[in-house]
């Protein structure tokens, strides 16, 4: 091969590796890619945090936790955030891929209930406190659910709580009058033995009551059955809008196939706020579900826990 044409290749997959035409049709700038592998720390803060800090050494040019994921055009904040509970209840941590252990992965793992003296489980990525809110969000994170969480699919009730991502415009604890989130997990439809589907919704806080309050919309993919035992990548698209202008995308690639999960063109603020300044609070990746659920998988001798991988967030375009 020509020196000229290794030269043209080289460029290429540099473009590609830090660029990337999305399945939501827009062209952007990659800011941030890890993996989670060597160079990447979790390193516990407290009862109620950790944080993630270093350099991925296989991303390194956009692989900074701190300089990449918390800097321009972030400028936010991320944590680990646990609520309560100590390490015997709950852990976030860097350990071997469950399928390749050359592959390093982030487990979120909850043994015992760990919030509110057992009501629920807890263990959440925070990008908190931006600066400026994000009109129009994009990243992807991949997901592998283990086989342990298989025995869900014969618990006893229908349930919808078991929290995968969840986005807050406004963030209740910051504006509570106009308080709003965006709730994506995995939900059983059925009594008896049922598959596990992907859901959304989206609901108001209620001021009054302190509680989150009525639900605007919602949504459950009846279509899919999410599952177990294989990676799979989860592409978000938020877009800020009222019921026409908002938007709401989540692409699942399984097995190199694209399958829409969902396509919202709804309210992704309060209906009651006039002027929208942008999402300042997310949660891209969490785990946190139930008491009952983490004691119903305990007792069948499993375990409540996911992995993550490959993190990537694309710059905003039209951020303001």
């Amino acid at each position: 091969m020509k020196q000229s044409n290794i030269k043209i290749i080289f460029v290429c997959a540099a473009i590609c590796l830090f660029s990337e035409t999305l399945v939501f049709g827009q062209s952007r700038e990659l800011i941030f890619s890890s993996g989670f592998e060597e160079g990447t720390t979790v390193t516990q803060i407290d009862h109620k945090d950790a944080e993630i800090k270093g350099t991925d050494t296989l991303n390194t040019a956009k692989g900074n936790w701190e300089t990449n994921l918390e800097g321009a055009p972030n400028n936010c904040e991320f944590k680990i955030y646990y609520q309560d509970g100590d390490e015997s209840m709950r852990i976030a941590k860097i350990v071997p891929g469950p399928i390749n252990p050359k592959n390093h992965v982030a487990l979120f793992k909850i043994d015992k209930p760990n919030v509110f003296n057992g009501v629920k489980g807890r263990i959440q990525a925070n990008m908190y406190n931006c600066k400026e809110g994000f009109k129009n969000l994009t990243y992807s994170i991949r997901l592998f659910l283990p086989e342990d969480l298989d025995v869900l699919k014969s618990y006893p009730d229908a349930f919808t709580w078991f929290t995968l991502m969840e986005f807050w415009n406004d963030a209740p604890w910051v504006k509570p009058e106009t308080g709003f989130r965006i709730s994506v997990g995995l939900h059983k439809p059925g009594e008896g033995v049922d598959s596990l589907r992907f859901a959304i919704h989206g609901q108001v806080y209620n001021p009054e009551t302190k509680k989150q309050g009525k639900v605007i919309w919602e949504e459950t993919q009846n279509n899919f059955a999410v599952p177990t035992g294989k990676w799979m990548t989860l592409k978000v698209n938020f877009v800020e809008g009222d019921e026409v202008h908002g938007r709401f995308q989540l692409i699942a690639v399984v097995d190199k196939k694209d399958i829409e999960i969902f396509n919202i063109h709804n309210w992704t603020h309060h209906p009651e706020k006039t002027n929208p300044d942008g999402l300042t609070h997310h949660n891209p990746f969490k785990l946190y579900t139930s008491g009952k659920i983490i004691n119903y998988i305990n007792s069948k001798g499993k375990s409540t826990h996911v992995y993550w991988d490959d993190y990537e967030v694309w710059d905003n375009s039209n951020k303001q």
